[in-house]
C-alpha cells in the first residue's frame, strides 16, 4: 500500500515553511523596509504602499516573528524624542503579552482544535492607548508615558524596548524588584471576534499620586488616563488628585458591569470619559433607539462628567461636552480582521486631538479614523496609525477646540 505524503496530509499548511518579511516584501513590490514600518509604524507609508504589502501580508498569512521584533527593540531603549513644547500624555494600566490564537470559530466548552496560528504580540489597554497616540507622530506629536508593572526580567525588557521602539516611555514607578510582564490569552475568530483572558494587574496608589506630582509640575498641557480596571483601587487618590480635570478613564462593558453602582457613583471624578456601547447600557439601561441611548448618555454620565465620547461600534461615534451632544460622526468602512484595540485606538488618537485644542468634531473623526484602522490588523498595537494617514482635513485647530469648549 503506498504511503501518504506529509504534503497531503491534513493540516500539512501548518508544516511548511514558516514565510518571511523578505516573502512578503517579494510579493509585494517593495523593500523589506518598507515592510517593516508598515508592521512597526515607526515611519509613515503611503497609502497605496501599505495597501500592497497588507494584500501581500494576507495572502501569505504572514505573521511577525516575535523574537525578531524583540531583537529590533533592543537595539536601543531610548525613546525618539519628541518637541519641548508637545502636550503630555500619561496613561496608567495594563501592558502585557498577548498569546493570539486565530481560529475559524471560538472553540465549545471542552473541544480541542488546531489553531491557524499562534503569535506572541505586546498589548494592555493601556499600553495600546500610550502607542497609539504616540504614533500619530507630527503635527500631532505628544510625550507619552505609561505606567504600569514590570520587572527586571528578560520579559520586562522586551516590553520596554518595544514601547521605546513606539515612542512610548516607561514611567520610572512601574520598574521594581519581583515585578513582572503580566500575560493575556486572546482567542481571534475569523471575523474579528475575541475572548480574552488576562491575568490580574494593579498600579499602587503611591506610584499614581507619584506620577501625578511629576505632571502638574511640567508647564505644557497634558492628561492622565486611567484604564477602567484600575479605577476602583485608585478611587481616592483621584479624588484627592489636584488635577481631576486633566484625569480621563475608559468604560468597557465589562468594566461596567464590574461596579456598575460605583461607576454611577465615581462618574463625576473625572474631566472626560470614554464609554462604549455596552457600557452605557449596563450603566444607564438598554435604550430602544439610537436617540434613546444618547439621551440615556447625556443625563447619566454627560450630566456628570464635563467630556463624553461614546463609541457606537459600526455606527461610528458622538461626543458630549457640557451635557450637550456637540458631535455625532458616522463610522469608516474597512475590513475587520481584530476588534481587540479598536476602543483603545479610539482613544489615544481622540486625546491626542483634544490635548492638540482640535475642534470636537476635528478630535472624533480622528480617533473613529484610527479606530477604523486598528480592527484591520492583527494585534492590539498594529496598525502604525500617523496623523499624515488621517489628514488633511481631521487635524486641523478650528475657532472653539475641544479643550475651549470644557
Amino acid at each position: 500500500m503506498q504511503r501518504a505524503r506529509v504534503a497531503d496530509l491534513p493540516g500539512a499548511d501548518f508544516l511548511k515553511r514558516r514565510c518571511t518579511i523578505r516573502d512578503v516584501a517579494e510579493v509585494a513590490g517593495v523593500s523589506v523596509g518598507t515592510v517593516s514600518n508598515v508592521l512597526t509604524g515607526q515611519r509613515p507609508v503611503r497609502s497605496e504602499t501599505r495597501a500592497l504589502v497588507e494584500a501581500a501580508i494576507k495572502k501569505l498569512g504572514y505573521v511577525p516573528d516575535v523574537t525578531a521584533q524583540a531583537l529590533i527593540g533592543r537595539r536601543g531603549r531610548a525613546v525618539p524624542s519628541v518637541p519641548p513644547d508637545a502636550p503630555r500624555l500619561y496613561c496608567v494600566g495594563y501592558v502585557c503579552s498577548d498569546d493570539i490564537a486565530q481560529v475559524a470559530q471560538t472553540p465549545q466548552r471542552g473541544e480541542r482544535m488546531l489553531a491557524r496560528s499562534i503569535t506572541r504580540k505586546l498589548g494592555g489597554r493601556a499600553a495600546n492607548v500610550a502607542v497609539a497616540a504616540a504614533g500619530l507622530g507630527p503635527p500631532m506629536d505628544l510625550g507619552v508615558e505609561l505606567l504600569s508593572v514590570l520587572g527586571h526580567d528578560g520579559e520586562s525588557d522586551w516590553a520596554t524596548a518595544t514601547l521605546a521602539s513606539r515612542r512610548v516611555a516607561l514611567a520610572p514607578e512601574t520598574l521594581f524588584e519581583g515585578g513582572g510582564l503580566s500575560r493575556a490569552i486572546i482567542v481571534l475568530q475569523g471575523d474579528g471576534l475575541r475572548t480574552i483572558l488576562n491575568e490580574p494587574l494593579q498600579v499602587a496608589p503611591a506610584a499614581f499620586d507619584a506620577l501625578v506630582a511629576r505632571a502638574v509640575t511640567g508647564v505644557q498641557p497634558f492628561a492622565v488616563f486611567v484604564q477602567g480596571e484600575q479605577v476602583a483601587a485608585l478611587a481616592d487618590a483621584i479624588r484627592s488628585a489636584p488635577c481631576r480635570d486633566r484625569i480621563v478613564t475608559q468604560v468597557s462593558g465589562a468594566d461596567a458591569a464590574g461596579d456598575p453602582d460605583g461607576w454611577r457613583r465615581n462618574m463625576g471624578l473625572f474631566g472626560m470619559t470614554l464609554l462604549n456601547t455596552e457600557a452605557a447600557t449596563v450603566l444607564y439601561g438598554a435604550a430602544n433607539s439610537e436617540a434613546d441611548l444618547l439621551d440615556r448618555v447625556a443625563r447619566g454620565a454627560a450630566a456628570q462628567c464635563p467630556v463624553v465620547a461614546l463609541t457606537l461600534g459600526a455606527s461610528g461615534a458622538a461626543l458630549f461636552l457640557d451635557g450637550t451632544l456637540a458631535a455625532r460622526l458616522p463610522a469608516q468602512a474597512g475590513p475587520v480582521l481584530d476588534e481587540t484595540g479598536a476602543g483603545d485606538a479610539f482613544a489615544g488618537a481622540f486625546l491626542a486631538g483634544w490635548l492638540h485644542g482640535h475642534t470636537p468634531e476635528a478630535t472624533l473623526a480622528q480617533a473613529i479614523a484610527t479606530g477604523t484602522r486598528a480592527v484591520a490588523h492583527v494585534g492590539a498595537q498594529e496598525h502604525g496609525t500617523r496623523a499624515s494617514d488621517i489628514m488633511p482635513g481631521v487635524a486641523q485647530r478650528g475657532s472653539a477646540s475641544a479643550q475651549d469648549a470644557v
